[in-house]
């Protein structure tokens, strides 16, 4: 891990996380022309989230997207406020 990102994940939440995400749903990178995300585990794109109001709705973690959009799946968390 390099530093910028010990810093984030020390400071801030990980919404995935407290959606209920687990390490292994991580996968959304890929090198290669198909639509098989080679790079299991991985992830580029965080939702940081930091204070008392902002909460991830329970299982509401999504990976979406597919290779036309980007060259990784984007992650999704609801959030509220209650």
């Amino acid at each position: 891990e390099d530093l910028a990102f010990q810093l984030l994940n020390n400071s801030f939440d990980d919404a995935w996380y407290l959606s209920g995400g687990a390490f292994d749903e991580m996968t959304s990178y890929y090198f290669d022309e198909t639509d098989d995300y080679d790079v299991d585990n991985s992830r580029i794109d965080y939702i940081w989230l930091k204070g008392n109001n902002l909460f991830p709705v329970l299982n509401s973690h999504k990976v979406l997207g597919t290779k036309s959009i980007s060259d990784h799946r984007a992650i999704f968390v609801e959030i509220t406020t209650t």
